[in-house]
């Protein structure tokens, strides 16, 4: 078994479900929509960065730092006219005591660092679409700049090396729950939306 081909093949449907909700990518994507849109990417991503650090292998803590990317959401928000007020009232997501397993921590560590290799396509359309600068209002969507390829190769493999074939189920489910985790947080309206 595979588990990068396992992960894209049975993640597939959930994947495709949440780009389909988001909708970022149509010609006419509006500045409200992206903005709230990065609004519920902050509320999931800031908790999601705290259980990451927090139940991070002893061995695996160092995957984590240079991939911490919510200073970026905040930056966009700001950049977007965003009030810090706004910004600290925002709901945020409750749990994510499901990352206490290393598989499974590896599964949502996969989907959201995956995430970054979409942000090459989506950073520039979202500038082009609303007319901002590189990094400025799309930093987040950049994921890692000219970095972003050779981390996500680098990641692949520390992820292949740490897990046993055994746990790649538990991976995999965690990965598909993340998307649906996803889903169901920007179905759900904000607390403090402006």
């Amino acid at each position: 078994m595979d588990l990068f081909a396992s992960l894209k093949e049975e993640t597939a449907v959930e994947h495709q479900a949440l780009e389909d909700q988001l909708d970022l990518m149509r010609p006419g994507l509006t500045r409200e929509h992206y903005i709230r849109t990065l609004q519920h990417f902050l509320g999931y991503v800031e908790p999601y960065e705290r259980a990451l650090q927090q139940f991070a292998p002893p061995d695996l803590a160092d995957l984590v730092k240079p991939r911490l990317r919510c200073s970026q959401l905040v930056a966009d928000l700001l950049q977007l006219g965003v009030s810090p007020g706004v910004i600290d009232e925002l709901s945020r997501h409750s749990a994510f005591t499901d990352m206490g397993d290393k598989a499974r921590w590896f599964g949502r560590f996969y989907v959201m660092e995956g995430s970054t290799l979409g942000g090459r396509v989506l950073g520039p359309h979202v500038a082009r679409q609303l007319n901002l600068a590189p990094g400025a209002g799309n930093a987040y969507f950049l994921g890692h700049g000219a970095h972003t390829g050779p981390m996500w190769k680098a990641f692949r493999e520390r992820m292949a090396d740490s897990l046993a074939w055994a746990e790649y189920p538990a991976t995999i489910a965690a990965a598909r729950d993340c998307f649906v985790d996803l889903g169901r947080w920007f179905a759900q309206p904000l607390r403090g939306v402006a």
